[in-house]
């Protein structure tokens, strides 16, 4: 009977132990994301166009673990003066000079990333498009798949059959998962309209 309080008391030390480990990191996870008063909250109340590069990489799935290249560019402008937001998408091919140390260094945009990471490939699209970009967010395919998971699905209609590593999404009116949102992002000759067609 001795043995068995005994164990029973450490099972519950350890369950203790283990939820109070838990707690603290959480804590310290939700700190970490807590806002504070910065530059974009600053351009907001002065009510100043702010400009974000979206980036997604094509790592973190399939086995992909090298930086690779930004195969979906867009840039998003919040105007608050307007109450208006674009978005403008970059075709991953377009020819553009990379924004290096070295000048005359034209690749097709996408190479920016694999180059010099984000902030080249910020400085490059800023330069390609003349404009200013204030901050950059990169997202790779893993982390493409667990925000569609996270939210439920996303729904899109779909003028064409898509067919990629396995995942079937018919054409018409669709709920996607994370997988088959990845396949979808991911489909690029299928769509006769190419890079916008998605």
């Amino acid at each position: 009977m001795k043995k068995l309080g005994l164990l029973l008391g450490l099972i519950i030390a350890l369950i203790v132990v283990v939820l109070g480990i838990y707690n603290d990191q959480e804590n310290r996870a939700v700190d970490a994301i807590k806002t504070r008063p910065n530059k974009i909250s600053k351009q907001i109340d002065q009510r100043k166009p702010i400009a974000f590069l979206l980036l997604g990489g094509d790592t973190g799935s399939d086995g992909r673990i090298n930086r690779g290249l930004s195969d979906s560019m867009m840039v998003v402008t919040l105007n608050p003066a307007q109450s208006s937001t674009v978005v403008y998408s970059i075709p991953r091919d377009s020819l553009a000079e990379m924004a290096d140390d070295h000048g005359g260094n034209i690749q097709k945009i996408n190479a920016a990333y694999e180059i010099g990471k984000a902030d080249m490939a910020k400085k490059t699209v800023s330069q390609f498009l003349g404009m200013p970009i204030d901050y950059s967010v990169t997202v790779d395919m893993g982390a493409l798949k667990e925000m569609v998971d996270f939210v439920g699905g996303i729904t899109l209609d779909t003028v064409i059959d898509v067919n990629l590593n396995g995942q079937v999404i018919p054409q018409g009116h669709q709920h996607l998962n994370g997988d088959q949102a990845l396949a979808y992002s991911r489909m690029r000759y299928q769509d006769p309209r190419g890079d916008y067609g998605r």
